[in-house]
């Protein structure tokens, strides 16, 4: 099977239909570019390796508690469920990262959840700890508890079009396994409320507006005072994080059946 990159890269190259079809192309190629830093997880070219998809907006947030003793993370994806090259089956993913001690484990709480299916005890190489795939909601879930009673919780929503295809070995253990190795040190940095990137798109008037000193400007209907653009992300850090998959850092999850921060208490 080709990878994604080559893929999307071949696409854009026989892209010779029409110059509209060429704009299309590269316009997806530029929405998110390849070095754009993910949620601190790792860049948006090699999500989108192990995705299998494009990248349509990144939404990012971290905090802590507990006089900083606990922090959690919770990095949103919204992908395209269709491109140019091919239709798939999934239109977003959640990340969700936080302390969570069990009891009952995690297993017996998620076979307890209304209308799950699924339900299936999961390993992965390096890994410590206890992993469990599900299916509820129109959405597969994994989530792996570690030793630290940290959690990571991936949530992968199927577009309604699409035929139902388990994405958790071919997709969602190897982002677990790539992200154990960077998600505590995410999560572990200045409260970040969320940001998102692309920056939203700030509506200024057509033409110059003028008022009378001492009134209040009129506002920007599209409520762009409140929710200014935020800024480009940066880069992802280089160089290797200081977690291993034999020591894997703090990690913390729970099902989500609503789209609500994951970890905040």
């Amino acid at each position: 099977m080709r990878q994604w990159r080559e893929a999307r890269a071949s696409a854009a190259d026989a892209a010779s239909a029409s110059a509209a079809d060429a704009a299309w192309y590269e316009r997806l190629r530029n929405i998110v570019p390849d070095d754009v830093d993910v949620c601190g997880l790792m860049s948006a070219g090699d999500m989108e390796a192990i995705l299998g998809q494009q990248l349509e907006t990144i939404t990012f947030s971290r905090s802590s508690y507990e006089a900083g003793t606990k922090i959690w993370l919770q990095c949103q994806l919204d992908l395209f469920e269709g491109t140019p090259y091919e239709v798939f089956p999934a239109n977003a993913l959640e990340i969700g990262y936080g302390f969570r001690p069990r009891d009952p484990g995690l297993m017996e709480e998620v076979s307890a959840y209304p209308d799950v299916s699924g339900v299936r005890e999961v390993s992965a190489d390096g890994l410590e700890g206890q992993g469990v795939a599900y299916y509820v909601s129109q959405a597969y879930h994994l989530d792996w508890h570690y030793p630290d009673d940290y959690e990571i919780s991936l949530r992968m929503d199927k577009d309604y079009g699409a035929s139902p295809e388990d994405p958790t070995d071919t997709v969602l253990i190897p982002l677990l396994q790539r992200i154990t190795t960077t998600v505590h040190t995410a999560a572990s940095g200045p409260t970040q409320n969320d940001t998102v990137y692309p920056p939203r798109p700030t509506t200024l008037p057509a033409t110059p507006t003028s008022r009378t000193p001492g009134t209040t400007p009129e506002r920007n209907i599209t409520g762009t005072d409140d929710h200014p653009a935020t800024p480009r992300l940066p880069p992802a850090p280089p160089g290797p994080q200081p977690h291993t998959l034999a020591e894997p850092a703090p990690h913390h999850h729970k099902p989500v059946n609503e789209r609500t921060p994951l970890w905040r208490v």
